[in-house]
């Protein structure tokens, strides 16, 4: 569904800069004084609408995914050249196309003249104007894309509108995921061996996390903090597939993780809900910050996970809501009420097994 509304999204952003871009074109042919019989602006507005909506649909649910993908496992070097050449060698094809059709509509298909001015354009000026022009939006786009990918779906835009300049109370679930045996694992790989693991371990572990709508709201050495919007987290129980979704894809990796360090990761979490505040913090390095008590309780439910023996424990109040969900795909059993450290009443919890 992201990925839908991204693509949506693209499709109608680029789909204005082509019509803007078309009038600008029109207008400068204009005052050239280029003879009326070449400019031809409703072809032309309906030959970049129609190349604006292929590009933007391909660009958004195949190219930007990609892309996404290297930019979280590359050098940021490389995968700048990989876009390059990708968006480079995708123009190449669109704008042959695209000047085709133009100059089949205005000369007609198959004509002398349409093959001339097509040829002709392909080699111009005006085409590497294009070809700057659009590739920058790209640019942009994946920047866009990528500072919106940090602070998660919607946050980026109430960044930009000051939405959090005044700290606000919301609702959210969070969930702390945490690195089992982290101290014993990074004993024997050493320092530099150990950082490869974690860093391949926070690759493999969070797209399952993207996927059911988490949003990663911090790395903090071994664990990830994530949280949801209620309707996001609640809605399909996706902060309890996440984990599910999450610990499979591990298990799929269990033995590459095993040929590559000699061990395979194992994890637990913990997950609460309730308000807290978010906004602005910083002034050099501005971010998006929460605070309250619930962040400072879900990471004491993780703690109890080793108590237990179990890898996933979640609050009372989150267990409530989940029910009010109906149906679930999740057993849910009790493990009585614990003390947690800081906390003057003891916590009813739950451990959670998928029935599939």
């Amino acid at each position: 569904m992201n990925k839908t509304r991204t693509t949506i999204s693209i499709m109608l952003m680029w789909l204005i800069i082509a019509t803007i871009q078309s009038i600008y074109e029109a207008a400068i042919l204009s005052s050239y004084e280029v003879p009326a019989e070449k400019i031809n602006f409703w072809v032309l507005l309906s030959t970049s609408l129609l190349a604006a909506l292929i590009a933007g649909f391909f660009m958004g649910y195949f190219f930007f995914p990609k892309a996404n993908v290297w930019l979280r496992t590359l050098p940021y070097g490389k995968t700048l050249w990989l876009i390059f050449l990708s968006f480079s060698s995708f123009y190449l094809l669109l704008g042959v196309a695209g000047s085709l059709m133009y100059n089949g509509l205005t000369y007609g298909f198959g004509s002398q003249e349409s093959w001339k001015y097509a040829t002709e354009h392909m080699f111009s000026t005006e085409n590497l104007k294009n070809y700057i022009f659009w590739l920058t939006i790209v640019l942009i786009t994946t920047l866009v894309l990528q500072i919106n990918d940090k602070y998660g779906p919607g946050n980026f835009q109430a960044f930009l509108l000051g939405k959090y300049f005044k700290p606000t109370r919301v609702d959210r679930v969070f969930m702390f995921l945490d690195l089992r045996s982290s101290t014993t694992i990074a004993e024997e790989l050493g320092e530099l061996q150990y950082f490869t693991f974690i860093r391949r371990f926070f690759q493999d572990v969070t797209p399952p996390l993207l996927d059911n709508q988490g949003e990663i709201y911090q790395y903090v050495g071994d664990e990830i903090v994530v949280s949801w919007k209620l309707d996001s987290g609640l809605g399909g129980q996706r902060c309890l597939r996440s984990f599910f979704d999450a610990k499979a894809q591990i298990e799929s990796l269990a033995s590459t993780y095993q040929e590559s360090f000699g061990v395979v990761p194992s994890f637990k979490v913990g997950l609460h809900y309730g308000s807290v505040i978010v906004g602005e913090i910083g002034l050099v390095k501005r971010d998006i910050a929460f605070s309250g008590d619930v962040l400072n309780t879900t990471a004491r439910i993780q703690s109890k996970c080793n108590h237990f023996g179990v890898d996933i424990l979640i609050s009372n109040q989150l267990f409530e809501a989940l029910q009010k969900e109906g149906k679930s795909e999740f057993h849910f059993n009790s493990v009585g009420e614990v003390e947690l450290r800081g906390k003057a009443k003891p916590l009813q919890l739950y451990t959670v097994q998928n029935n599939v």
